[in-house]
Formats: C-alpha cells, sequence, structure tokens
C-alpha cells in the first residue's frame, strides 16, 4: 500500500484512480475539509488535534493521544485490503501527517522514509512517538 501525505489546499482537490482512504486531520474548531466525491473513496477518518508537543501556558489545547492512534490504527487495519493507497493530510501536510505517515509506513513497509528527512517533511515527534507506541501494541497482538 502507498501511503500519500497532502496539505488541506491539495486534498481538497484530490482525486485518485485506484481505491483509497483518507486520515483528515484538522484544528478544533476548523472547518472539516470537503473531499471531492469518488467512487474510488473507501473511507475517511476524521481526527481534530492541535500541531503541538506538550501543552502551553493554562493548557486547553487537544494534543494528539493513544486514543486517536487506536482510531488510526484500526482504521488502517480494517482498509488494508480494500485500498492500493492512504492518503493522509494536515494543514501544512508537513508535521502532524507526516508523523502518522511515517508510523505507518513503518509498519506497514518496513520504513519511516520518506516521511522523516530532507525538507520536505517534519514530522511532529509526539504524534510519532504515540504512534510507534501504539503500532508496537498491535505487532504484540498479531
Amino acid at each position: 500500500m502507498r501511503i500519500l501525505v497532502l496539505n488541506r489546499s491539495e486534498v481538497g482537490n484530490f482525486t485518485a484512480k485506484v481505491p483509497y482512504a483518507v486520515v483528515s486531520i484538522k484544528d478544533p474548531g476548523e472547518e472539516t475539509v470537503q473531499l471531492v466525491p469518488s467512487v474510488y473513496l473507501r473511507d475517511v477518518l476524521q481526527l481534530s488535534f492541535h500541531d503541538l508537543t506538550k501543552q502551553l501556558g493554562k493548557g486547553g489545547y487537544k494534543l494528539f493521544d493513544a486514543v486517536m492512534a487506536e482510531q488510526v490504527c484500526r482504521f488502517t487495519k480494517r482498509c488494508l485490503l480494500n485500498i492500493e493507497l492512504l492518503v493522509i493530510h494536515c494543514g501544512a501536510g508537513k508535521s502532524r501527517s507526516a508523523a502518522i505517515a511515517a508510523a505507518l509506513n513503518k509498519w506497514i513497509n518496513g520504513s519511516h522514509e520518506p516521511y522523516v528527512r530532507g525538507k520536505s517533511y517534519i514530522p511532529n515527534p509526539l504524534v510519532l512517538s504515540v504512534m510507534e507506541a501504539e503500532l508496537d501494541k498491535v505487532a504484540a497482538n498479531e
């Protein structure tokens, strides 16, 4: 399975000619991006959390957590047999989505690359570590 990381505006115009699913990440309070209708779109997982690695100031920010990581893992496992492409997007397509893509790519294809090196991506370290911890649990139960 291929993984494609996009930003918010790119995913709003995206279509594929193969079966695909989307992990859609937005900031809390932000409007949900409207996807182009497609017969190839199999499923969508909506997540809402801030692009932070820890609480700031007085708090109140929604951080990525184990519950969300479990949702991503279940969604991906459920879709694996029915899709050729997993599209993951966030606002800029560089941090939150890249971290989830890196963890899933390592789990599915054996490598974090290309989502952890180079100037295109800056994976959110909290998202990456929480995802990897959840995928370790998944692997231990298989």
